[in-house]
């Protein structure tokens, strides 16, 4: 979900390891990963496309 009154967006990756799940990977930037598939998300330009497509919302 992105909110475009938000300053930032952070993607967190978690990935299953024995029985718990754990934090791989935090960013608030370009997010990279081949697993299971080869997926990159720029997170500042997406968040730019949102305020774009919504403009900016009240509070």
């Amino acid at each position: 979900m992105i909110d475009p009154r938000d300053d930032s967006l952070t993607l967190t990756e978690y990935v299953l390891r024995g029985d718990a799940y754990r934090v791989a990977t935090e960013t608030d930037g370009l997010f990279v990963t081949d697993q299971p598939w080869k997926v990159s998300v720029d997170l500042p330009a997406l968040l730019a496309e949102a305020r774009e497509h919504f403009g900016d919302l009240p509070d």
